[in-house]
């Protein structure tokens, strides 16, 4: 295990020690999609399988970066962004608030293409893209609160996430608040001005449709007492995908254990019923709750 410190050099050594040093047959991990970038580069050419297991960045399956050796768990931000048909069916004046790259930007145009689909008319009041790591959003937030808007919609990464909402709420903004993705540990950073904004998320710890995600959450509280959240359900999600490849595959060589991957359906994952690989750039199709 090493830690990318959230730096792309960083990131792309450490990658660099696990294959050389320790002969590593795969890697799995990594949140920030332009870390990813650098290391799905340098894994097509050792043709080392890598799986992100954090990154919703849509870039990661694109030219030119996907190929054989890189497939992305988590699902895309068009499919997050979906869940804002919810509210927009009953909410027609909205607020884009968005990190300044390319995923608060791709999130910002789906979130519009995703409420077009229940809601042709709406009225769009405005866009603003803070800078990624934004301290201080009340210069955006009060741009937000001008134009009256009744919703309004977020996609922050990392600690952008509780504090655009907690700032938008400690400054008095009434309207609805929808996020691009739900995470665990940032909404409990964000106290109680989280209640009430909708969201989407990947996992669920209760899932009907995937019995096995509560027996992930109950052994997950049974060793760390408390609850996993969608970050901890995708590293174990992760691993256990590779695993069951490599079974299926019956062994651990990297191109039959990618030609199984591409062609199997994960009928037991904790994230959703036949979640499997779209053959033609490694997108997982899974469902969203």
């Amino acid at each position: 295990m090493e830690d990318t410190e959230s730096k792309k050099d960083v990131g792309l050594a450490k990658a660099r020690r696990l294959v050389e040093r320790s002969k590593v047959n795969y890697l799995a991990g990594i949140i920030f999609s332009s870390i990813s970038m650098a290391v799905q580069n340098y894994t097509r050419e050792k043709k080392v399988l890598f799986v992100n297991s954090g990154s919703g960045n849509d870039a990661l399956v694109q030219p030119p970066y996907c190929d054989r050796y890189f497939f992305k768990a988590p699902g895309s931000f068009r499919l997050t962004c979906l869940s804002i048909r919810e509210p927009a069916k009953k909410l027609a004046k909205w607020y884009f608030l968005g990190d300044d790259y390319s995923w608060g930007k791709g999130c910002i145009e789906f979130f519009k293409k995703s409420i077009e689909l229940v809601r042709p008319n709406y009225e769009n009041v405005g866009e603003v893209y803070p800078p990624f790591g934004e301290t201080n959003y009340a210069p955006y937030l009060t741009k937000v609160m001008a134009a009256n808007p009744e919703a309004l919609a977020i996609a922050n990464f990392g600690a952008g996430w509780p504090r655009a909402i907690m700032q938008a709420r400690q400054m008095g903004l009434k309207c609805h608040i929808h996020h691009q993705f739900w995470d665990l540990n940032n909404a409990r950073a964000t106290g109680d001005a989280v209640i009430g904004i909708t969201s989407s998320s990947e996992f669920l710890n209760e899932n009907p449709q995937a019995p096995r995600a509560k027996m992930f959450t109950d052994a997950y509280k049974q060793k760390y007492r408390d609850f996993p959240g969608s970050l901890a359900a995708y590293g174990s999600h992760t691993i256990e995908i590779i695993l069951e490849a490599v079974k299926a595959a019956k062994t651990i060589e990297t191109e039959a254990v990618i030609d199984t991957m591409e062609n199997m359906a994960y009928k037991d994952s904790i994230m959703s019923p036949d979640y499997h690989f779209r053959k033609a750039d490694h997108q997982p199709i899974t469902g969203l709750y």
